[in-house]
Order: C-alpha cells, then sequence, then structure tokens
C-alpha cells in the first residue's frame, strides 16, 4: 500500500524518517529513492514541501543543503552504474603526489571512461566548485577495472585510478589539457610505483607517444622502480613524434620536448 503523503498528517512517515538518515550533501536518484520506500508521489510531495530539492531531472538533495561534488560521482559511479572513474591528475592529487589533497576549490575534476558514457545533464549543469571534465579514451588495450582502487571522500566512496594508470591517463593529456612541465613536475613525487604493474600498462598501450613520453621522464628522474622496466617488450614504433610546439628533438626516444630538457646522444 501506498504511503500516506497528506501534509495535514503531523506523524512523521517511516519512509520519511528514513529520508532525515542521509547524510549532508548526499545526492540520490529516484532508484535510490525507490529503495528507501520513497514513491514517486512521496518524492514529489516531499519536494513541494521542501524536504526534498531537484538537482535537475533524476536527481535530489536533503532539503536545501549544497550537494557535494564527491556524493555525485558516487551516484554516477553505484547508483547510476556508468563505467566512469576519477583518473589522470585528480587521481594522483587524491593519492598525495601534489599538494591538492580534495576535489574542489576550482580545480577541473577529470573524469575517465573507457566505455561510451554520457553524464546527466544534472551534474553538467551543478555549478559544482570542481569542474567535470570528460575524457573517453581507449589507449589503453585491456581493462582497466584491476587498476582502479576505492577512495572516501568527504565520507562517499568512488573508483580512481591506481597513480600507475593516473599518470599515462595524465601523459596522454600532454598538449591537450596539460602542458609538459607540470606533468614533469608530478612525475618527480612519483618514487614508490609498482614496476610490474607499470609493465603490464605499458606492454598494452596502443599510444607510441605516451609510451615514449614516460619512458623519456623516467630516465630523467631515474626513480627506483624503473630498473624494473623491460623496454624491449614495449612497442614505441618508428619515426619522431611531436610533442612540444617548438621544442627540441630528444635523441633516444625521438621525441620534442622543452629545450631545456634534451639530453644528450645516447
Amino acid at each position: 500500500m501506498e504511503e500516506n503523503v497528506n501534509p495535514h498528517n503531523s506523524k512523521p512517515s517511516a519512509t520519511s524518517r528514513m529520508l532525515l538518515t542521509l547524510r549532508p550533501g548526499e545526492v540520490v536518484i529516484p532508484d535510490r529513492l525507490r529503495a528507501l520506500g520513497i514513491s514517486a508521489r512521496l518524492s514529489t510531495y516531499l519536494k513541494n514541501s521542501g524536504a526534498l530539492s531537484s538537482l535537475g531531472v533524476g536527481a535530489f538533495v536533503r532539503g536545501h543543503e549544497e550537494p557535494s561534488f564527491a556524493s555525485a560521482v558516487q551516484a554516477l559511479t553505484q547508483q547510476l552504474k556508468l563505467p566512469l572513474h576519477i583518473g589522470g591528475r585528480t587521481a594522483l592529487e587524491l593519492q598525495g603526489v601534489s599538494q591538492y589533497l580534495t576535489i574542489g576549490s576550482g580545480q577541473t575534476a577529470w573524469i575517465f571512461s573507457t566505455k561510451k558514457a554520457k553524464l546527466p545533464l544534472w551534474f553538467i549543469k551543478q555549478p559544482w566548485g570542481a569542474r567535470p571534465q570528460l575524457v573517453q579514451t581507449k589507449f589503453l588495450n585491456q581493462s582497466i577495472t584491476a587498476n582502479l582502487r576505492t577512495v572516501v571522500v568527504d565520507g562517499f566512496e568512488f573508483p580512481i585510478s591506481r597513480r600507475e594508470l593516473a599518470i599515462l591517463e595524465t601523459i596522454f593529456l600532454i598538449g591537450k589539457s596539460h602542458h609538459f612541465e607540470e606533468v614533469d613536475e608530478l612525475f618527480e613525487g612519483l618514487t614508490t610505483l609498482d614496476a610490474s604493474v607499470l609493465q603490464s600498462l605499458l606492454e598494452s598501450c596502443q599510444s607510441i607517444r605516451v609510451c615514449r613520453i614516460f619512458l623519456f621522464l623516467a630516465h630523467k628522474h631515474a626513480h627506483p622502480w624503473l630498473s624494473g622496466i623491460d623496454e624491449l617488450k614495449i612497442e614505441l614504433g618508428r619515426g619522431k613524434r611531436a610533442v612540444v610546439k617548438g621544442g627540441k628533438l630528444d635523441a633516444r626516444y625521438q621525441i620534442t620536448v622543452p629545450v631545456s630538457e634534451v639530453e644528450p646522444d645516447v
């Protein structure tokens, strides 16, 4: 039987009480509300009464609370089950590779997908502190599931790239959204990567450009894990690759890099 939604009924319903157990800023979609026992009719009443606020078609937040970006990402991946994860520089930052440890403050939140995915309008149009940017790419010829991990931000959990995957995603965006120098700076802090994970990712990488840049930076910074990388098993292709406009050619990997980065012939 559908729950009584008579506004003159002063006794709080079981589902209304359940709604109040939602965490501050938690984003919920209709399926989640139904799982809580809140019908479409009741959700309309709760919205009209101010107990729920609509973020757009298909998403709500309790009362007039500010929706949490982390909760919205959790809603995308857990409630809507979209094939997305936080990756690239954002994933590195969340794992302490740079000075930023949270999503927000006007930063770009890099969201990656290896499949066709479409962000819902309620998510796109929401004025988040972070600026979400979706990147759809299949430059890795393998399932990336094993290279994702779960993090908790503001009490909400969602998948992000492990550092080994995240740095390759970051390198992929050089010349598109990132400058070579900023990626170089991030790379400097990657002293404890897993060589076996890197080897697997690099062997499956279909971007010659990404592989060459990665190896160039690995040799420049000479991190301890570099000795565990077998370059003979990594496809590096032939010919030159333009990476930095106006840069000079690195003799070893045949990529253009900033002038200050060029090493002598090996």
